[in-house]
């Protein structure tokens, strides 16, 4: 007669159990590596995660560097001929020398002393923020513009947000045969992309 064990609703022979607890043990030693590479794999993803959270910060940083060097380009652009404003120093060195350029008290036959003229800027320039403007592409249109900056080893420094800026602000410009598109001596501030065609 055999030792019976009822589990649940099914009843199991004593020899039975016996040949079930290898398989248990085994199964349960699976589910354990199982779990500890899960564990594994959840550390790896939240490491992941802070690193990629540094980079973001420090990438949104680099952003607003980027942005604020566009909105300054955008508005010397907007007012080509607006001086920048004067200093302080400026202005007291103006008031210095309009106080030291007066004349002598004898009109007679003395020398009139030498006028002196000073020329200062504007103070009344607003530094107001420009609007950088978007233009619409195709997909394949900024798709180019990004391989173009991965292959250069400036742009490609960049920040993903500063890609992204860049690739919306730029705009076509079609050329004919025989066209000047930049000469030597021009400022370099502007940014170009070549689509297709050679340059001589």
């Amino acid at each position: 007669m055999y030792l019976q064990v009822q589990v649940g609703s099914r009843t199991f022979e004593a020899h039975e159990l016996q040949k079930l607890i290898p398989q248990l043990e085994e199964a349960i030693t699976r589910k354990d590596a199982q779990l500890r590479q899960q564990q594994s794999i959840v550390e790896g993803h939240i490491k992941r995660i802070s690193e990629l959270e540094g980079e973001v910060t420090t990438l949104q940083r680099e952003c607003d560097k980027l942005r604020s060097v566009l909105e300054q380009k955008a508005q010397s652009a907007a007012s080509p001929g607006q001086p920048p404003s004067p200093s302080p120093r400026t202005d007291q060195l103006g008031n210095d020398l309009q106080q030291k350029a007066v004349l002598p008290a004898d009109g007679g036959g003395a020398q009139r002393a030498k006028k002196i003229a000073v020329s200062a800027e504007p103070t009344n320039f607003e530094n107001k923020p420009a609007t950088l403007q978007h233009y619409n592409k195709t997909v394949s249109a900024k798709q180019m513009i990004r391989d173009a900056v991965q292959k250069n080893d400036f742009l490609k420094q960049l920040a993903k947000e500063q890609i992204i800026e860049l690739v919306n602000c730029m705009y076509e410009m079609r050329a004919r045969a025989g066209q000047w598109v930049i000469q030597e001596g021009e400022p370099g501030d502007r940014l170009f992309v070549q689509e297709k065609y050679d340059f001589f």
